[in-house]
């Protein structure tokens, strides 16, 4: 790691764009837990308009299969009709056919022939009887047949009409069909990338808990290798304790931008401190005023006693803070 001097004036425009990897896998995985929730909902509502689509075609098809029944029914009417109405004119034909063939048809022939008034009386009323009821058979039969095929093209109208709604509603019906399943893949694509994301995350604070226990381990070494400079120190530490039992101790905070890793395997970001070890033993957590919580993670050549480097996304945020004394707490 450079120097802290070299830090707060040389720095790259790299590191102004470079985001803690954890935070940006956070980041990432709020935002698609977002896109999840969305798409859930639009999955919801199109399987609800799905169903109905569905059910309208069920009672579309439920209709079609009553008209049909209908339909069947008619026919056989018509058919019965017509067979009714054939028989009738037959009759009235045979009847008629039998007036005419006797030599005298006329009514005075059949006064004149009968044996009585009476029966020549009943003899007329007869032939009127039977001509007159096969011809209201007749009539009957032609306008129950008239009204059956008026029946017959109105049933046709309502036909093609559900036949035209069916239609419009299968295509209704299939388009809403792959949206709910495109929506499904959709879904699915986002929860396994989340399931890739939270594997990626849960393997670097894995890794991040690792390389702090192992600098915890490596703290008191460390402080054996440097002991025998400290005598050199710029900055003399001493710390003090309040009455109510907190540690403090004042350093000088100088800034830095740069990416990269830190002495422990620790990704550089927020709250990622260099000390001197031997002041501040890695691993050490301390509230740093104007800056927020940080983490005694990484050392430097440069740092000598009451010294600590503070980690900041921008060169600029970094030449704000420069260089200052501040008091830390120990947490």
């Amino acid at each position: 790691m450079l120097g802290p001097v070299a830090l707060t004036v040389l720095l790259p425009a790299a590191g102004a764009q470079r985001r803690d990897p954890a935070t940006s896998l956070r980041a990432t995985q709020q935002q698609l837990s977002r896109q999840e929730q969305s798409a859930l909902l639009e999955l919801y509502s199109l399987e609800a308009q799905l169903a109905r689509a569905r059910g309208r075609v069920a009672e579309i098809e439920r209709r079609q299969a009553a008209l049909e029944q209908v339909s069947q029914e008619m026919r056989r009417d018509l058919v019965g009709v017509t067979l009714s109405m054939d028989a009738a004119q037959h009759e009235l034909q045979q009847q008629l056919r039998r007036l005419y063939e006797q030599p005298s048809p006329d009514p005075i022939a059949v006064v004149l022939g009968a044996q009585s008034l009476n029966e020549a009386l009943a003899s007329i009323d007869n032939l009127e009887r039977v001509a007159r009821q096969s011809s209201n058979i007749v009539h009957e039969t032609r306008a129950t047949r008239e009204r059956l095929h008026k029946l017959k093209g109105e049933l046709e109208v309502q036909r093609t009409r559900l036949a035209a709604l069916r239609a419009s509603a299968l295509v209704e019906t299939a388009s809403l069909d792959a949206a709910t399943a495109s929506r499904r893949a959709f879904v699915g694509s986002l929860e396994r990338r989340k399931a890739l994301n939270a594997g990626a995350l849960a393997r670097l604070e894995h890794r991040a808990v690792r390389a702090a226990r192992k600098s915890v381990t490596q703290s008191s070494t460390d402080a054996q290798l440097v002991s025998a400079t400290t005598s050199g120190s710029s900055t003399t530490a001493s710390t003090t304790t309040s009455p109510d039992g907190a540690r403090s101790m004042q350093v000088e905070a100088t800034a830095y931008a740069l990416p990269g890793h830190t002495a422990t395997g620790l990704p550089v970001g927020h709250g990622v401190a260099a000390v001197d070890p031997t002041v501040i033993p890695l691993g050490t957590r301390f509230e740093v005023p104007g800056y927020g919580v940080a983490v005694a993670a990484d050392v430097g050549s440069g740092i000598r006693g009451a010294e600590i480097d503070l980690w900041f996304p921008t060169e600029k945020a970094a030449r704000n803070w420069g260089r200052r004394l501040v008091t830390i707490t120990f947490k």
